[in-house]
């Protein structure tokens, strides 16, 4: 009988420490991105340009990250899979959609893959160490 009531309220406690900690989550300050165009206007906000990967600024399946404007043009040119060339020197690509079972198909060999909540982003690793540095790309997001 002590057994099943000491069970109880060690369980009740579980449940309200864990309620607790939720809701602080919940309620934080940090970042919560819901998707890539809120994710673009905040990357934006911290002095990074951002171009979407249409010609009309939509976002379809992703953006880039560059500290100077770029055409939408190039950033379609830009291999997504394949060698990491030189032209990802300084630039990032941010998407949503990623096969994770096979990312060896969808991002550039010896990419580093970052995942942001349910963004995934590669490319240039010093931009990357930045971003994550200067905008808490971590935490409590998406």
């Amino acid at each position: 009988m002590a057994f099943k009531s000491l069970s109880l309220t060690l369980g009740g406690f579980f449940v309200c420490t864990l309620m607790i900690a939720s809701s602080y989550w919940v309620s934080s300050d940090s970042a919560t991105y819901r998707d890539l165009k809120q994710t673009y206007t905040v990357i934006s906000q911290h002095g990074f340009h951002c171009r979407s990967d249409r010609y009309d600024g939509e976002i379809a399946s992703g953006f880039m990250i560059s500290r100077k404007p770029l055409a939408w043009e190039y950033v379609n040119e830009v291999p997504k899979v394949g060698p990491m060339g030189s032209e990802w020197q300084g630039k990032v690509w941010v998407t949503s959609h990623m096969n994770l079972q096979c990312p060896h198909v969808t991002i550039p060999d010896k990419a580093k893959l970052h995942i942001w909540g349910t963004m995934f982003a590669f490319g240039d690793e010093d931009i990357i160490n930045e971003l994550e540095l200067e905008i808490d790309m971590n935490a409590n997001q998406f």
